[in-house]
């Protein structure tokens, strides 16, 4: 991922990008949501890179045409504002927006995984807010809404609403 483009204009899908998660290709088990439970799968933890991923096209206002957030709210994550991939299932896909190559830049330790994305969004401004959560059913599930504004040159350019409903806690 170190590296890719997202030339001006295209889509960008993190499963097409990343491909199959398979033990030949050096993915790992991990725990993983599945059918509400925990279990480890191949590629189990992808989700702490889709995430971050998606928190940086967001701040960045790129489009976001694509994502889902997890079933289960996982507390090491934004409520709302993140983002499960799933081969086959589950993807994210960004689009660039600008008149200028996006360069993906990752970085990762023992614990942390970094993504930044370099290009030019112009004089744009992002401004997100997280609203309360509502309870939703039993084992700690609740609503949630995330509101993004764009602003480009001081001008309201788009809002975007998320709302997600959780099922429970990891």
């Amino acid at each position: 991922m170190d590296g890719a483009v997202i030339a001006p204009g295209t889509k960008f899908s993190l499963n097409e990008k990343v491909g199959e998660r398979t033990r030949e290709r050096g993915f790992v088990a991990a725990p993983a949501i599945v059918g509400g439970e925990l279990e480890d799968q191949l590629g189990g933890g992808i989700s702490q890179f889709s995430t971050t991923l998606f928190n940086s096209a967001w701040f960045a206002g790129l489009p976001i045409l694509e994502h889902q957030p997890h079933s289960k709210y996982i507390s090491r994550y934004p409520p709302g504002r993140e983002a499960t991939l799933d081969w086959g299932n589950i993807d994210q896909v960004i689009r660039n927006d600008t008149d200028a190559p996006v360069v993906i830049r990752v970085a990762t330790t023992g614990t942390s995984v970094t993504v930044a994305l370099y290009g030019s969004t112009g004089n744009r401004k992002v401004v997100s807010e997280t609203g309360p959560r509502s309870a939703s059913g039993a084992d700690g599930g609740f609503r949630i809404r995330v509101t993004r504004t764009v602003y480009d040159d001081g001008r309201k350019t788009g809002t975007n609403t998320l709302r997600w409903t959780y099922t429970g806690l990891d």
